[in-house]
C-alpha cells in the first residue's frame, strides 16, 4: 500500500480503551503522547469495545473506531475476502461500505496491540482465542503489527500454546515487558521479541492533574500521613472463587495502618463503570465493601469520583504508601517512587517489581490471610525510606526502558516504508 509521505503516519491501537481500566487508558496515553516524537505526526485509530465511553473521553485528535467482541469473527471474515479479491485499497473499501474498523486496520501504517496481558494460560480459552482472532485481522490485511510491552504466558496449556506460535512469529515485533515473559516467548522459538518496559512509565501528570488532587485531599487528610488503597474486583473475584475474603483482609489491613501507624488512608477505584455491580472493569463496589468494614470510616474516605490516568497517578505521588491489587496502580507507584505492596494474581506484577529489585513484594492473592498482609506492611512502614531509594535507583533504566517500545515501532516503520519503496 503506496502511502503521501507528508502526510501523518497512520497508528490503528487494538487491546485497550480510554474509559473503565485506566491502566489501558494510561498505555493509549502513553502511545498517543510518545509515539509522534520519534516518528511524527500521527493519526490514531483507537479500535475500542466501549466506544461511546471512550469517545468522551478520548484526546482531541484520536478518532475512536466502534471494535465490539461480537464483530471480531465477522470482521477476520472480511478481512479475508478483502484480501483474497484485493479489496483493501482505501477508496474502494470506503466505496463499499466496509465496517469502520476494518477501514482503519486495512490503512493503518502499524498496528499496535497495547493489551496489558495477553496469550497467558490464566486467561482462559475463549479470552485467547478471542485476542488471537483480533490479532490476526490485521495480518491478514497485510498490515505491520506490533505488540507493545505486556505480560505474555505461561503456555502449557496445548491450546494456548497453539495459538501462540501460529499468531506470534507472524508479528513484526512482540515487546516482552520482563523478564519471566522474555523467557516463556523465547521458549517457543520467537526469533522477533523485544525487552521493553510498561508503556505507562513514559507518562507524567500534568499541572492540572496535581493541582485537582491537592483540591481533593486539601481538609481530607493530611498528606504527610496519608496512605493509599486500590482494590481490585479481579483479585476480589479470584479470591471469591477460593472463598478468601478479599475485602475483610483490605479492611483489616487499613484499621492496622490507622490504629498502629496513625495513617489517614484515601480508598479509590482504579477502573469504573456506572453500575453498582461488580465486574472485572469495576471496583467501586469491592471499594464500598471495603469502605463499610473498617473500624474507623473517619480515618479511612473512599474517592468515589473517576479519575484519568494523569489524575490517579497524581493521587498515586501523593501517597507516602500504595496499597493495590491493580496493576497499573503499582506502576504509578514505581514511577512516582512510591513505596508499594501488591496483592495480585498473575506473574506480571513480580517480573515488573523485578527491575527494582522489589519482586518480593508482590504478594499472590492466595496468601491475603489478614495477619500476613499485616506483617508485609510493616515491613514497608519500616523500610519505608530505604525502598523508597530503591525505585529512584532504577527509575531512569526503567524510563528509558520504557521509551524501547516507541523505537521498535518507529523501526518497524521504517522497514516497511523501506520494502514498500523497494517493492
Amino acid at each position: 500500500m503506496n502511502r503521501d509521505p507528508s502526510a501523518p503516519i497512520r497508528v490503528a491501537t487494538l487491546g485497550a480503551a480510554f474509559s473503565g481500566n485506566q491502566g489501558a487508558a494510561a498505555m493509549l496515553e502513553a502511545v498517543t503522547r510518545g509515539l509522534p516524537r520519534w516518528v511524527g505526526p500521527c493519526r490514531f485509530s483507537v479500535l475500542s469495545t466501549h466506544p461511546g465511553d471512550d469517545r468522551r473521553v478520548a484526546p482531541d485528535g484520536v478518532d475512536v473506531v466502534p471494535f465490539t467482541a461480537a464483530s471480531v469473527i465477522p470482521l477476520l471474515g472480511l478481512a479475508l475476502l478483502s484480501r483474497s479479491a484485493a479489496l483493501v485499497s482505501r477508496r474502494l473499501a470506503r466505496w463499499l461500505g466496509a465496517p469502520a474498523a476494518l477501514r482503519a486496520l486495512a490503512e493503518a501504517d502499524v498496528v499496535v496491540d497495547v493489551s496489558g496481558i495477553s496469550m497467558a494460560d490464566s486467561r482462559g480459552l475463549p479470552r485467547n482465542v478471542y485476542h488471537f482472532t483480533y490479532v490476526l485481522i490485521p495480518l491478514v490485511l497485510g498490515r505491520p503489527v506490533v505488540k507493545a510491552s505486556q505480560a505474555l504466558g505461561p503456555f502449557r496449556r496445548r491450546s494456548n500454546r497453539l495459538l501462540a506460535r501460529l499468531v506470534l512469529p507472524r508479528l513484526d515485533a512482540v515487546c516482552a515487558r520482563g523478564a519471566f515473559t522474555e523467557e516463556q516467548l523465547r521458549g517457543l522459538g520467537l526469533r522477533n521479541v523485544e525487552r521493553a518496559a510498561d508503556l505507562a512509565f513514559s507518562v507524567d501528570p500534568s499541572d492540572e492533574d496535581r493541582s485537582r488532587i491537592a483540591g481533593i485531599l486539601s481538609g481530607l487528610v493530611d498528606p504527610a500521613s496519608m496512605i493509599a488503597v486500590s482494590p481490585s474486583s479481579v483479585v476480589a473475584l479470584a479470591c471469591r472463587a477460593r472463598g478468601i475474603d478479599y475485602a475483610g483482609s483490605m479492611a483489616g489491613l487499613i484499621d492496622h495502618a490507622v490504629a498502629v501507624h496513625d495513617r489517614d488512608v484515601v480508598l479509590f477505584a482504579h477502573s469504573t463503570r456506572p453500575t453498582e455491580r461488580m465486574t472485572r472493569m469495576n471496583d467501586r463496589p469491592v471499594c464500598a465493601e471495603i469502605l463499610h468494614r473498617v473500624r474507623r470510616p473517619d480515618r479511612c474516605h473512599f474517592l468515589d469520583e473517576v479519575f484519568s490516568p494523569g489524575e490517579l497517578r497524581a493521587l498515586i505521588d501523593a501517597s507516602r504508601i500504595l496499597v493495590t491489587s491493580r496493576f497499573h496502580a503499582m506502576v504509578s507507584a514505581l514511577a512516582t517512587a512510591t513505596p508499594c505492596l501488591v496483592v495480585g494474581w498473575s506473574h506480571k506484577y513480580a517480573e515488573v517489581l523485578e527491575p527494582f529489585g522489589l519482586a518480593d513484594w508482590a504478594v499472590d492473592h492466595s496468601a491475603t490471610a489478614p495477619l500476613a498482609l499485616v506483617d508485609r506492611y510493616d515491613e514497608l512502614e519500616d523500610g519505608h525510606d530505604r525502598i523508597r531509594a530503591r525505585i529512584l535507583d532504577a527509575l531512569p533504566r526503567v524510563r528509558d526502558g520504557s521509551e524501547r517500545n516507541f523505537a521498535v515501532i518507529a523501526r518497524v516503520l521504517h522497514e516497511h516504508a523501506r520494502g514498500a519503496a523497494g517493492g
